[in-house]
């Protein structure tokens, strides 16, 4: 498989997200098509941090373009909802993790593996895990890449950073968000890596 394939493939998928995204309610703060080119660069930058590869940065990239692939198969209604999702509408929303690997298969065969695909799919399926054991498939810190780990930083983040209708008053200044994810939300995330990736974005405020 050529890179040029890939890219095609990149860009069909940001195309019908951003499509996905025209057919949600006027003025919604949260398109996922701006989502993912913002927490793709947050995965550029720190993988050039923890001093990676360039090639490999840009590989991460691209991979994190399309984490959230999977979303545009679900119910469009259950993302735009007042107040805060319960526990029923989560676990609907969490499915896009699954359902984006499934777009890759369908797309490239269940049995094609090179180091962009595996890659691909390991982001989307793992990018709702934790440390602890708490995310969406039970997942631990251990079982985790480092490469997941960074994606479900980066992932949070960025959600954490743009407003919804049930953050309130919420601050979600930079600081306040790094704060939370270190305090409020420890054993979510991998202490180390978020250290990396709080030098970062203090950085560049």
């Amino acid at each position: 498989m050529t890179d040029a394939a890939y890219r095609a493939f990149i860009k069909d998928e940001l195309s019908k997200l951003k499509a996905y995204d025209a057919l949600r309610p006027a003025g919604h703060p949260y398109p996922f098509h701006q989502h993912v080119v913002r927490v793709a660069k947050s995965m550029k930058e720190l993988a050039l941090a923890m001093n990676m590869h360039p090639s490999r940065a840009e590989m991460l990239y691209d991979a994190s373009l399309l984490h959230d692939a999977g979303k545009r198969l679900l119910p469009i209604e259950i993302w735009d909802i007042e107040g805060k999702p319960d526990e029923k509408t989560k676990k609907l929303r969490r499915q896009h993790t699954t359902l984006g690997v499934t777009i890759v298969d369908d797309t490239f065969g269940t049995d094609a593996h090179t180091p962009f695909l595996d890659l691909l799919r390991d982001l989307m399926a793992h990018h709702h895990e934790a440390m602890d054991g708490t995310g969406w498939l039970h997942m631990t810190g251990d079982q985790l890449s480092p490469e997941a780990r960074m994606l479900c930083i980066c992932d949070a983040f960025d959600g954490y950073s743009v407003w919804r209708p049930h953050y309130g008053h919420r601050d979600i200044t930079p600081t306040a968000v790094l704060k939370r994810m270190a305090v409020e939300k420890q054993g979510q995330f991998d202490h180390d890596i978020l250290d990396i990736f709080s030098k970062v974005k203090y950085a560049a405020v």
